[in-house]
Order: structure tokens, then C-alpha cells, then sequence
């Protein structure tokens, strides 16, 4: 196997490295710069991560030979070695079988844990809609006085370009947390801290779901 240092390549801003469900089989190792990693989820594109220098992308699909489940966009100007699939594989040739076989099992967990993901559009809306909420409520006094039910949903809708029936949804999932009450058709937010941590949460799902 060559030196990692030969494969080091340059990559512009904007640029897409591989898109959700190639079968390019490339390894990058990021040694500067920042790549987002975006997949859609029904009719919406939704970013699930960042990639920051000494991450990896692409290790998964070159192991046990299925499609990207993301797309990779570099959103600054970047550098990364460039495995190649022979190269990876030589890299592994003396790997034991036993321990490449764990590695299948695995990535096929994980590419099953990926595909219950892609099926949770609720949780997308709700971290959507929480973090505009979050916004929105960031100043006192709409977290003391409420704000318009139908103002805050025309918003919503506007927006995320969400049915009514999809904000209620999460409406209903946000109250029954205790994160937002309703009360003379107006919405509140007591605690914009434990909306933020509710966030934060959902974003790990996706994050650790994550299979590229």
C-alpha cells in the first residue's frame, strides 16, 4: 500500500464528495477544512452532522459494499487523503477473516439502524420546529406573556413548509415532555434551556445513527 501522504487532495468549497446512495467506494481521512453530511428525509434535505479534520467518511460502504446513506458537501475549502477501495482492502490484507466478518455484522446494524432513521420524519420536524421555537421564545418577554398560537404556526408552515396536521403532531410530542403548554390560544415556553437539551438530543440520534 503507497504512503497515505501521496493521496492527499484538495477540495474546493461547495464541493460534493459523494452523493446519498452512489456506490463510490472511497475513503477520505479530513485533514482541514469542514464537510457537512446532508440526507433527505421525505421531501425535505436535512444536514445530520459536520466532519471536522481527523474525521473519517466513507469507511462503511467499503467494508460491506453498500450505497452512500448520506451526501458529503464541503462547506470550506478543504484537504483529505484519498483511499481508494484496492488500497483500503490491501490495507486490511492481514486482517484476520473473524475480524473482518464483525466488521459486516456491524456496518449491517448500523445500515439498519440508519433505515429506521430515514423513517422518523416526526423526530426531523420536531428538531426542526424546536429550534425555531427556541428562537423565537428567546426573548423574556414572549416567554412570559405567550405568543399567538396562529401566528406561531403560520410561521411553522411558512418556514419549514409543514401541513397543520405535522405541527400539531409535534405540538402534541413537545407538551407531553412539558417543553411547551397551551393556554387562551397562545403558546409558551418555559424552559428554553430544556427545549435547547431536548434538541441536543435529537441531534445525537441522528448523529450516532449515522452511516456513510
Amino acid at each position: 500500500m503507497k504512503e497515505l501522504g501521496q493521496n492527499l487532495v484538495s477540495i474546493p468549497e461547495n464541493t460534493i464528495l459523494f452523493r446519498e446512495n452512489d456506490f463510490s467506494k472511497d475513503v477520505y481521512i479530513l485533514k482541514t477544512g469542514k464537510i457537512h453530511l446532508y440526507r433527505r428525509m421525505g421531501n425535505k434535505i436535512v444536514m445530520l452532522s459536520e466532519v471536522e479534520p481527523g474525521g473519517i467518511l466513507g469507511e462503511i460502504s467499503v467494508i460491506d459494499s453498500g450505497p452512500r446513506s448520506a451526501t458529503a458537501v464541503a462547506v470550506k475549502p478543504c484537504t483529505a487523503i484519498k483511499i481508494t477501495p484496492s488500497e483500503f482492502m490491501e490495507g486490511l490484507r492481514n486482517v484476520p477473516e473473524w475480524f473482518m466478518s464483525i466488521a459486516r455484522i456491524l456496518a449491517q446494524r448500523l445500515r439498519e439502524t440508519d433505515k429506521k432513521l430515514n423513517l422518523s420524519g416526526p423526530l426531523v420536524n420536531e428538531a426542526n420546529m424546536a429550534a425555531i421555537l427556541m428562537y423565537l421564545f428567546h426573548d423574556a418577554s414572549n416567554r412570559e406573556q405567550g405568543l399567538s398560537l396562529q401566528e406561531v404556526e403560520d410561521t411553522l408552515m411558512e418556514l419549514l413548509h409543514l401541513q397543520i396536521n405535522e405541527i400539531q403532531e409535534v405540538f402534541d410530542s413537545l407538551e407531553k415532555k412539558k417543553l411547551l403548554s397551551f393556554k387562551q390560544n397562545k403558546v409558551r415556553v418555559e424552559d428554553v434551556k430544556a427545549l435547547e437539551a431536548h434538541l441536543e438530543k435529537i441531534r445525537m440520534t441522528f448523529s450516532t445513527s449515522l452511516v456513510v
